[in-house]
Formats: C-alpha cells, structure tokens, sequence
C-alpha cells in the first residue's frame, strides 16, 4: 500500500470516528450541556435591553419638563416669523440677533420660564401628596367615630380641626352634626358640640339647640358656648327662655354660660328681669354680680338710675358696688363722674385697715373715671401699684393694661424687676408687652404705644372678692 493511501486511510477513520461520536450519546450531551449557557445569555439581554428601555423612558421624560435651550430659542424663531401674502409664516425674512448680550438675555429667560414651570410642577406634586394625607386622616376619623373608644372617638373628633381640604371637612362636618343628634354618650357629645363652635359650624344650629334640653347640664353648658361662638342671634329667645326656667338661688356653670352669651348678644329683652333678680334677696351674690356686668355689656342707657344707686348705696355688697362702677364706665355715663370721685375719696380719708377693705371698689371706681375721662384717674391707679398688698398691685397692673396708657411704663418697669412678688412681676411684665414695650435683658424701649385714652377698655371678667 502506498504512502497516501494510508493517510487517507487514518482520515476516513477519523471522519467516521467523530461522526459516530456526534450521531450517539455525545451530541445529546453537548445539547444538554449548551442549554443552560443559552438560558443564561437569554436573561443577560433581557436585563440589558430592560435597562435601556428604563433609560429612554427617564430621558425622555426629563426632555419635556426641561426642554433645552436651543429648541426653546428655535420655537420662539418660529413663532415670530413674518406672515407671507397667503397667510403662512416665512422663517427665513426673520431677523437673527446679532448680539450676543440679546441672546445672552433671552437664555437667562429661558431658563427662568422653565424653573417657573419646575416649580409649579413640584407645587402640584406637594398639594397632591398633601391632599392623599388628609384623605386618610378623614377616612380614619370617620371610622374611628363609627367603631373606636370613647377616648379614641373624642380624639378623632377634635382632629377634624386638622382637616383643610373644603370637600372633606364639608364630609366630616356632616358626620359632626349627626354626632351631636344621635350621640348618647354624654362626654363625646361634648366634646362633638365644643368643636361644632370652633369651627363656628353654623349648620349644626338646629342640633345646638335641641342640645340646650339635654338631659346633662355639661352638654347644655357645651351647647351655649358653642352658640355663642358661632355668633347666630336668631338663638337669643331659646336661650332666654332657657335662663328663665333657671333657680337663681343657687350659683351655676350653665347659669354663668347663659348670662354671658345673652350679654354677647345684646339681649336688652332681659334687662326688667335682670334687675329683679339682682334686687331679690333670695339670688346669689354672684348671680348678681353677673348681672350687674350684664347691664353693662348690653349696651341699655335706660339702666343707668339703676347702676348709679346700687354704686351709693353703702348698704350693698362692695363686689356689687365695684360692678356696677364698671358698667356705668361701659355705658359711658359720663354724669355719674361726680358720684363716683366722691367714693374714691370717702374711701382714701380711710384708715389704712378700714381703706384694705375697699381696695377693689376703689380701684374699679378709679377705672371708671378713666374710662369717663377723668384726667385725675390714672395718678390714682398708678398709685395703687405702691399698695403692700400683692393682690391690690396685680389688680391694678390688670385695670392698667386694659386701659392701654403709656403713663405708668416706668412703674411697670419697675415693678418688673423689684416688685417682691414674682406674681406682680410676671403681670407687670406681661402689661409691658400688651403695651408696645420690647422686653429685653439688655435693653428695653418702646416700641409702639397703642390707643390713647379715649380708646381705652374697661374689665369684663368678674374677679374675685378680697
């Protein structure tokens, strides 16, 4: 046998060696084998292709809100082109700037319009988050009134108050007024009317009435300030109604509630009954006193012989003297000035034991001067912060601060830092500040006074007696 007949012997036999290789078991394998790596590859160019997609998107995104420049400035080429004769705009008649300071300028508000439009975009994401917020606040309110505590349902309700969005606070305001009809627990009722009135929920009025019948003086009690804060006059005959059927022989939150709404309200139909019952013996003082005051902020001249009586007559309780000195300053009976400068001074030519006990008719007829316009008032009021009773000096920083004059800053500095009451000091400091005075360690001015005399305010709370 020749030489290559050999050799293409061994390549025959090779060529069928790996044929018979490949058409058997190995070439299963070899598929086996290449399947995994092909499942891999596979995934590889999903994530990347997956990746790309997220990138374009993001990209093309970012291209609307924040168009460039360039696009910016050829909109606005295109949009100032001259009209041709047949109505089409002529791009190439426009006249390019050539200065640079020009374009320099329009770049800047470019750049302006597109932070603007930035801002606005984030505005609108911020009110829509905002918006989400309080939409589950008042999903949980709601529900928490239909199924939560009594504790929990209080605290819900007085959350309301946290709501701004109009269409959910109109929806748990709703859920209020059914709260206040068909409550049965007492407390969350109140608490249910309290916030009515914060929210001066005049809606809920038919409710707040039918409230000042209820079976708990706390509700009614709840129910008249409510009224009060909402300020609806058309409830002024309930609520008289209401104080009539009241026994004034016995002192009382709800009585205390009514007399002060009637006299926010101007009630002058009470006034014939509110001054037979100061004048009944069988009313309590302070039932009387609140009715003194009362005749004052009703505004009633024809209640003016009445007050002026009961301020001379040394018989009556002091408290009543000093209130009705206060309601004739309210009512600006400026002819009772005489009357009342002549207690001022029966009461100062008093020996130092005897003058104690009339300190607060003596103040409060000194107030009312002032109110009348009496010039020898404040020297008097000033003087009574050199009283040796802490009780008399923080009444007076009281009347002065409501009857906002300038005169007596330096006492009041001054009081401020060495009265040795820490009671007077906080007061006095307090009246500083209600009168325009900056408070500082290191330095202290005026920084604004407020009215002048005639502007000035007389006390409307009841104080306690010494």
């Amino acid at each position: 046998m020749h030489a290559h007949d050999w050799k293409d012997c061994r390549t025959k036999d090779r060529i069928m060696d790996y044929t018979s290789v490949f058409s058997k078991n190995t070439f299963s394998d070899y598929c086996a084998n290449l399947r995994p790596f092909t499942g891999r590859m596979l995934f590889l160019m999903f994530l990347i292709f997956l990746s790309l997609m997220l990138y374009q998107n993001l990209f093309a995104q970012e291209k609307n809100i924040k168009p460039s420049i360039k696009d910016e400035r050829e909109g606005m080429i295109q949009k100032e082109g001259e009209e041709t004769k047949d109505g089409s705009k002529d791009i190439n008649n426009i006249t390019q700037p050539d200065s640079t300071k020009n374009s320099k300028e329009d770049n800047e508000n470019n750049i302006e319009n597109i932070e603007t439009e930035k801002v606005t975009i984030e505005n609108g994401q911020t009110e829509d988050k905002d918006f989400e917020r309080e939409k589950k606040l008042a999903d949980r309110i709601e529900k928490i009134i239909d199924y939560g505590t009594h504790k929990e349902r209080k605290r819900a309700i007085n959350n309301i108050l946290l709501i701004k969005n109009v269409e959910l606070k109109d929806k748990l305001e709703k859920k209020l007024i059914d709260t206040i009809r068909d409550e049965i627990d007492s407390d969350v009722k109140v608490k249910a009317i309290t916030v009515a009135g914060e929210l001066e929920l005049a809606m809920a009025i038919p409710e707040l009435q039918d409230s000042l019948n209820d079976e708990s003086e706390d509700v009614q009690i709840a129910a008249v300030y409510a009224i009060k804060k909402i300020g609806d006059q058309s409830t002024k005959q309930s609520l008289i109604l209401k104080f009539k059927e009241q026994s004034l022989d016995n002192n009382s939150i709800l009585i205390e509630a009514l007399i002060d709404t009637l006299g926010e309200f101007n009630a002058v139909e009470l006034r014939e009954y509110a001054i037979k019952a100061i004048e009944d013996d069988n009313t309590t003082k302070d039932i009387r006193e609140l009715l003194v005051l009362f005749l004052g902020n009703i505004g009633s001249i024809e209640s003016k012989d009445f007050l002026i009586k009961l301020l001379k007559d040394e018989e009556e309780e002091k408290g009543i003297r000093a209130f009705a000195a206060n309601s004739i300053a309210r009512l600006g009976i400026r002819e009772a000035a005489g009357d009342i400068d002549e207690i001022v001074k029966q009461i100062e030519s008093y020996s130092y034991k005897k003058k104690k006990r009339y300190y607060n008719l003596y103040i409060y007829c000194i107030a009312a001067l002032a109110k009348i316009g009496d010039e020898k008032a404040i020297p008097r009021l000033i003087n009574s912060l050199r009283s040796d009773s802490s009780i008399v000096r923080l009444r007076a920083i009281n009347l002065i601060k409501e009857l906002n004059d300038s005169r007596a800053i330096d006492i009041l500095k001054y009081k401020m830092k060495h009265d040795p009451s820490p009671r007077v000091q906080s007061s006095a400091k307090k009246a500083l500040e209600e009168l325009g005075v900056i408070i500082d360690n290191k330095k202290r001015e005026v920084k604004e006074m407020g009215q002048e005399e005639e502007n000035i305010s007389m006390p409307s709370e009841k104080e306690p007696n010494e």
